[in-house]
């Protein structure tokens, strides 16, 4: 009975912090940080990330001044988004705010109650990890090595070791993080530099972005006949409509690896596709078209393996998720124009004619935006809407 005494009071202790800690930021007025806020911030971290690219050599001068130019834009007009917003702030999520923080520890307790065991004993994470190896499953493995590198950041080995394990989780942004590390430890390799873009590929649902089209050319740069950056740049090609530049570079893939390995197969099996309806060479629908080598492709190559019909359903499921994506968090215009060439492929024309309503709206005041916007609207047969 003592133990169970002491579980409710250490739960009721640990509710009692939270609810404060969540509480402290809304005493007082303008506590919340806005959108705009938010966006400060994460321009001034892609600074950064350029930055850190450029020093890595993922990217050269004229890339990072490029981009350089382009956040710091942002970077300005958001700031100057925040500046007009002080003052006019509402209060609107403070109330609900106050109703989570009393309702989630009730509904936890109640739920806990019907399902929970506190009688269990304790399994302490450092017991857990601390078993033999045969005897820990991947969840154990992998914490084990993390555990290891949080004390030995420069260990390439480690690292080496839980990149790819990283991506048979499809805990993609990890391995990326992971190659990054080995690039920063070991120096660019082409087969780092491959392994890193198509991390980063998986990592943002299948869109080929500007940074990684960067690294794919830097890694082509240093292995010219590398087939995995070379198919991943025919891949963008198809992103950004130009399925000529796809074509070629995939003909010439399959060329020089022939039917009989899984790279030439796969260039073949991408350029029947782009002979196919619409609804088969959509875009964003890399993993349907991922090629079958490597730790990364697996959940790909089982998406391509699938009946037309299932794996048509499996790509415009991607496109959701990318809409859903970007409606909630925002996005590069490339990627609102990646996800309004993928409905319009997909005969969408409703739902791609959303997309430039949204997109319109996301990147209003920036009229370099609203031009590439309305320009590929265009040549799609697009309107937006009078809403």
């Amino acid at each position: 009975m003592s133990g169970m005494l002491l579980f409710w009071i250490a739960a009721a202790l640990l509710i009692i912090v939270s609810a404060a800690l969540v509480l402290a930021p809304l005493r007082g007025p303008g506590r919340l940080r806005s959108r705009s806020e938010s966006d400060v911030a994460v321009y001034r971290d892609q600074l950064d990330e350029v930055e850190q690219d450029l020093k890595r050599g993922l990217i050269g001068d004229a890339e990072a001044a490029a981009a350089r130019t382009e956040i710091s834009r942002r970077l300005l007009a958001a700031d100057a988004a925040r500046d007009a917003e002080k003052g006019t702030r509402t209060r609107a999520g403070t109330s609900f705010a106050l109703i989570m923080v009393a309702a989630v520890p009730v509904l936890a307790v109640l739920f806990y109650l019907h399902g929970g065991a506190p009688g269990l004993p304790a399994q302490p994470f450092e017991a857990r990890i601390s078993k033999p190896p045969e005897e820990q499953n991947i969840e154990e493995l992998v914490a084990r090595v993390e555990q290891h590198l949080r004390a030995n950041p420069e260990d390439a080995d480690g690292w080496r070791v839980v990149a790819p394990i990283y991506a048979r989780m499809g805990r993609f942004e990890d391995a990326a993080d992971a190659y990054g590390r080995l690039v920063d430890i070991e120096g660019p390799s082409a087969e780092l530099l491959a392994s890193l873009g198509e991390a980063l590929v998986f990592a943002d649902e299948g869109l080929v972005g500007d940074r990684t089209v960067a690294i794919f050319e830097r890694a082509l740069s240093l292995d010219p006949t590398l087939p995995q950056a070379r198919y991943f740049l025919g891949l963008a090609a198809v992103q950004e409509g130009d399925t000529d530049e796809a074509r070629a570079i995939w003909a010439t893939l399959a060329s020089d690896f022939g039917e009989s390995s899984q790279w030439g197969q796969m260039a073949l099996r991408s350029l029947a596709a782009l002979d196919q309806p619409a609804v088969e060479a959509a875009p964003g629908s890399a993993p349907a078209q991922a090629p079958a080598t490597g730790p990364a492709s697996e959940a790909g190559q089982a998406i391509a393996e699938l009946p037309p019909e299932e794996r048509a359903a499996a790509i415009e499921a991607m496109v959701d998720n990318l809409d859903a994506r970007l409606d909630a968090e925002g996005g590069e215009v490339d990627q609102w124009l990646r996800l309004m060439r993928a409905r319009a492929v997909l005969q969408q024309e409703e739902q791609a004619t959303d997309v430039l309503t949204r997109a319109l709206s996301a990147f209003e005041g920036d009229e370099a935006a609203r031009d590439r916007l309305l320009t590929e609207a265009d040549a799609l047969g697009l309107a937006p809407s009078e809403d």
